[in-house]
């Protein structure tokens, strides 16, 4: 893993955490709502996000735009979020909207553009505000990817970067999607799509990295990564999830079994073996 080659200026003076989520219903929103729920969150910053004023609006443009639904929504919402301890990057969120549009259109020239500006609009927008939160802040816990040109002016303030990555090394994953699963060899840097390449380089300048499995730590070991400063957590699973699920069947019921699946049905999600099974 890269040096960090900018040395800090500056001490941040705070205790507490500002945390970038990048866009949709992430689980770093939960993480976010757990620091507030602690007295130590300084700032959120996350795509659109149902704050009183913003739900408000949604709500009385929803019937002349048919393509917002107002329920989901609302259900990014997290009761132990403060509306004043979040900051929606709104125009960022919808850059990357067209950027998903322009993808399934297979521009793909122009959804990588649209995508890049999203991403560093977010990061602007944070880098923006670092200096009156370190006051209250000392540590930036950003989503990898969304860090970019605001990493560089965080170290320089003293802020301890904390990147959060929650998938295999990027340059794993195209070994692990044609093995099914199984890593032979890792990708060129210099093959690596521009999204990898930027999540690639966040990873490089964090002081700490989190992932949420063994398997996850594995192929950063496997692509010759540093793994010292990687942290293992697992994500839990909502009880309101759990509660939500119906009966499971007895053991040798001829009954038709049903499979859910959160996220996107793709190759890279795994999605041909499932059929397959």
């Amino acid at each position: 893993m890269a040096s960090n080659e900018t040395e800090p200026v500056s001490t941040a003076e705070g205790t507490g955490v500002v945390i970038t989520t990048g866009f949709g219903n992430f689980h770093m929103l939960g993480a976010a709502a757990a620091a507030a729920d602690r007295g130590t969150l300084a700032m959120v910053f996350c795509g659109a996000y149902p704050t009183e004023r913003l739900s408000r609006f949604a709500g009385l443009i929803a019937p002349m735009l048919s393509q917002i639904n107002v329920a989901k929504f609302s259900g990014r919402g997290i009761r132990q979020l403060p509306d004043a301890k979040v900051a929606p990057q709104i125009l960022a969120e919808l850059i990357f909207k067209l950027h998903l549009l322009l993808s399934r259109r297979r521009w793909t020239r122009l959804a990588d553009d649209a995508l890049e500006i999203a991403l560093r609009l977010s990061a602007r927008s944070t880098r923006a505000s670092l200096d009156h939160l370190k006051t209250q802040a000392k540590i930036l816990h950003y989503r990898a990817g969304f860090g970019l040109e605001c990493l560089d002016e965080a170290r320089r303030q003293g802020y301890v970067l904390l990147c959060d990555h929650s998938i295999a090394h990027p340059q794993a994953l195209d070994a692990l999607i044609d093995g099914n699963g199984a890593f032979a060899r890792k990708t060129s840097p210099d093959r690596l799509s521009r999204l990898w390449s930027l999540v690639l380089e966040d990873i490089h300048k964090a002081d700490h990295v989190v992932v949420n499995s063994d398997f996850v730590r594995e192929t950063f070991q496997q692509c010759g990564e540093r793994t010292d400063n990687i942290h293992v957590i697992y994500q839990g699973i909502d009880d309101t999830f759990l509660a939500g699920l119906p009966p499971k069947p007895p053991s040798g019921s001829d009954a038709l079994r049903k499979f859910f699946f959160a996220g996107y049905f793709t190759r890279r999600k795994g999605a041909p073996l499932l059929l397959a099974s």
